[in-house]
């Protein structure tokens, strides 16, 4: 039993870049002075295959995070890559 809510981030959608594989793809985030530099051939799907689609990039909130983090773990900023299941090397 979970003994606490659990919580769907909030993706800020204009947020989002494609992924080219075969290029490096820069994800950037003004609104939380985030940017995530990919480098070619570096991001995979849940098959093993070049990821070619939608990466974004959202704050999120430490206490609406999806699971709990632990008690000791206090950050100053916590965020999610989305959409699940990348392979990131």
């Amino acid at each position: 039993m979970i003994d606490r809510p659990i919580f769907m981030p909030r993706l800020d959608s204009a947020v989002s870049v494609v992924v080219d594989p075969a290029t490096t793809t820069t994800l950037d985030n003004t609104v939380i002075d985030v940017q995530l530099e990919i480098p070619p051939d570096t991001v995979f799907d849940e098959n093993g295959d070049a990821y070619t689609g939608s990466l974004s990039l959202s704050e999120v909130p430490p206490e609406f995070t999806p699971g709990a983090l632990p008690d000791t773990l206090d950050p100053s900023m916590v965020v999610t890559i989305q959409p699940i299941g990348l392979t990131f090397e």
